[in-house]
C-alpha cells in the first residue's frame, strides 16, 4: 500500500529535509518510487524531487514561501509505468 505526509505551515517555510524524514520512515509502505509537491500560499505549486516531471522542478531545497509540502511512497500494483507517479498536482 502506497504513503502520504504532509507538512503544513500556514507561515509559510517548510522544512524539506524533515518532509524527505517523514518519507523515509514509511518507506515500507512504497519500495517502487518516491515524489515530492510543494504549494505556495498564492495556489502555486512545484513538483520536486526524484520523480517530477521533466522541468517539474528542481531538487528538493528549502522553500521558505511554501505553507504546504506532500511526500508520496509508491507501491506499483496496477500502473507500473512512470504515469503512475505521485502525488499528481493540477490548477
Amino acid at each position: 500500500m502506497c504513503g502520504l505526509v504532509a507538512l503544513i505551515n500556514g507561515q509559510g517555510g517548510v522544512n524539506s529535509a524533515t518532509l524527505a524524514k517523514m518519507c523515509d520512515l514509511i518507506s515500507h509502505r512504497g519500495p517502487d518510487g518516491e515524489g515530492f509537491a510543494v504549494f505556495n500560499g498564492d495556489g502555486s505549486h512545484a513538483m520536486v524531487g526524484p520523480n517530477a516531471p521533466q522541468g517539474g522542478g528542481a531538487d528538493l531545497v528549502e522553500y521558505p514561501t511554501v505553507r504546504v509540502g506532500f511526500g508520496h511512497r509508491r507501491l506499483s500494483i496496477v500502473d507500473v509505468s512512470a504515469a503512475g507517479h505521485q502525488p499528481m498536482a493540477g490548477q
